[in-house]
């Protein structure tokens, strides 16, 4: 009987410890990778026994209170934020103590899901991290739709990147993309946010701005020019991130 009193006593030590973490634990700063071991794995433990493996879900980060739907039922693992219009594709890899990291295409870590299931979101700029809840079950990111005028769509792209950057940049996209306007504007999209991002951090001269199809994402500049390759197969995979975009604007300086 007396056993039994002290396990019932830990147990609850433990599920008050877990509840203290999700109301204001705060990670220590790490330098550059990913952080190390701490009290972060312990968050939202019974959470954590009812989260999906695979099933997409929505997350709540701790920290700023932000919702984002994390989504692991295809090739590669994708986030998207309520709040955001882009889709990252994140590649996993295996850490200590089977831990997984999930990185974007310029290898920066944005989760890391421990082995109890919890999961931990660095935001851009944020190399903290922060706890997240899970918030709700959800479908499939699906992929974006066909635009019903690709020209006036690639027009207003470029016009809103005359506000970012002083003048519009011509936008061409080779033909061998013409079957693939859904892929094709989503690639424009993100390019166009991750010079609005670049603009942030960096001086950024940009007049055009080229589409091509290949067998994988690449992005290279040019002095004034953006050259962008798609592979449209590959779907959110396939055409380099705002993240990689800027990062690329950036290294010029």
């Amino acid at each position: 009987m007396t056993n039994m009193k002290h396990s019932r006593r830990n147990y609850s030590r433990v599920l008050l410890l877990a509840s203290a973490l999700v109301v204001g634990f705060v990670a220590p700063a790490m330098a550059y990778d990913p952080p190390r071991p701490s009290n972060a794995d312990l968050v939202s433990m019974l959470n954590a026994q009812l989260a999906p493996s695979t099933r997409p879900a929505y997350y709540r980060d701790s920290s700023s209170g932000r919702r984002f739907l994390f989504d692991r039922t295809g090739p590669h693992a994708l986030l998207k934020y309520e709040d955001e219009d882009e889709v990252f594709a994140l590649r996993a890899s295996n850490g200590p103590r089977g831990d997984q990291f999930y990185r974007t295409d310029t290898g920066r870590v944005f989760l890391r899901v421990t082995e109890l299931g919890n999961v931990i979101v660095f935001p851009f700029g944020d190399r903290h991290g922060a706890p997240t809840t899970l918030d709700a079950t959800s479908n499939a990111i699906i992929p974006p739709p066909h635009p019903t005028d690709f020209k006036e769509a690639l027009r207003q792209v470029s016009s809103n990147l005359a506000e970012t950057l002083g003048e519009a940049p011509r936008i061409s996209v080779d033909k061998a993309l013409s079957d693939y306007a859904d892929w094709t504007m989503e690639a424009v999209q993100t390019a166009s946010i991750g010079v609005e991002l670049a603009k942030k951090y960096a001086n950024v001269d940009l007049r055009s701005i080229s589409l091509k199809q290949g067998d994988a994402a690449r992005l290279s500049i040019q002095g004034t020019s953006l050259s962008i390759v798609i592979a449209p197969a590959d779907g959110f995979a396939g055409r380099p991130s705002s993240e990689a975009i800027a990062k690329a604007y950036v290294s010029l300086q």
